[in-house]
């Protein structure tokens, strides 16, 4: 009898064992994600700042679009990435001494908003490139759009439509 229940207990311990090491597993996987995808984000914007304002004809500030599902999980952490490279980027003296200015617009993950928005960007003579759209459906969309136009950098669209789809994909 005392070995059953110590057998039972021993089990009951190694099930609760390995249920907190997924349980832990689990949450610093997510805390990765996470920190990666921010980053990730910070990047881009960053990247898409120094690589197509150079492209930009004169004046300032330079200015790059942000589009994206703001009301979203994945659009305001986004919108906050690319918030936080904008301030890095101006604290640190701008681009070649211009500041870094961002037009925003909510595509709400829309196919149809996104390619809107895409023209208004593309229209706009002041805006170099854009970050986002950030869902696959939008920047679907939205890179008919861009074609040849303007540059965009997808933040988290992964949709394997988006390969080839366009001359500069």
């Amino acid at each position: 009898m005392l070995t059953m229940k110590t057998a039972q207990t021993t089990q009951a311990q190694t099930t609760q064992a390995q249920t907190t090491q997924t349980q832990t597993a689990q949450t610093t996987s997510v805390r990765v994600r996470r920190w990666v995808r921010a980053r990730a984000r910070q990047l881009a914007c960053a990247g898409a700042a120094f690589a197509f304002a150079a492209c930009s004809t004169g004046g300032s500030p330079y200015t790059v679009g942000a589009a994206g599902p703001w009301q979203l999980a994945e659009g305001r952490s986004t919108r906050l990435g690319i918030a936080l490279a904008v301030k890095e980027i101006n604290d640190a003296g701008g681009i070649d001494g211009h500041p870094l200015a961002v037009r925003e617009a909510d595509d709400e993950a829309d196919g149809v908003k996104a390619a809107a928005i895409a023209r208004t960007f593309v229209d706009d003579a002041a805006v170099s490139a854009v970050v986002g759209h950030v869902t696959s459906v939008a920047m679907v969309a939205a890179a008919r759009v861009y074609d040849g136009r303007l540059s965009a950098v997808a933040t988290a669209a992964s949709s394997s439509d988006l390969t080839d789809l366009t001359r500069w994909t």
